[in-house]
């Protein structure tokens, strides 16, 4: 049950991140009361191309797998080779907060490119690390099929 409430925490952070990233329209204490009009004031951006939000799913997606795969693999005995993960591996809620720290710079980074009008350097960047995040779950979930027999 252990990686159940990481997941639950990560969850948690990674939506009071994202809510937390809304900003009212003005400072008139009476925003607060009205959310209505505190959610008026939001403006959707529409001109992303398919591909970008994809990118953003899958590569959280594939963080996410990476701290149970990782969780999973060091209770199994594997180690953590990545030198700059060694001192939070070893506890998934400090892994899960530098995964969540990770994934939310990248995305705003990708989104940086985007609004700078390097486009497809956005969907570069994405696709890139979309692919080397696959590639580290699936070299966890080698080691840890090769840990089961």
């Amino acid at each position: 049950m252990r990686i159940g409430k990481t997941v639950a925490c990560a969850t948690l952070v990674w939506s009071l991140a994202a809510s937390a990233s809304v900003k009212a329209a003005g400072d008139d204490p009476q925003d607060l009361l009205h959310p209505l009009r505190v959610s008026e004031s939001i403006s959707v951006r529409v001109d992303r191309p398919k591909p970008l939000p994809l990118f953003y799913a899958g590569y959280a997606a594939l963080q996410l797998g990476d701290v149970l795969s990782t969780t999973s693999g060091l209770q199994a005995g594997a180690r953590e080779k990545n030198p700059l993960m060694q001192s939070v591996a070893g506890s998934t809620f400090k892994l899960s907060v530098v995964k969540i720290a990770a994934t939310s710079l990248t995305m705003y980074c990708a989104e940086s490119l985007w609004r700078q009008g390097h486009r497809k350097g956005a969907i570069v960047a994405m696709a890139v690390t979309t692919v080397l995040s696959g590639y580290v779950l699936m070299n966890n979930m080698r080691v840890r099929a090769q840990l089961a027999r």
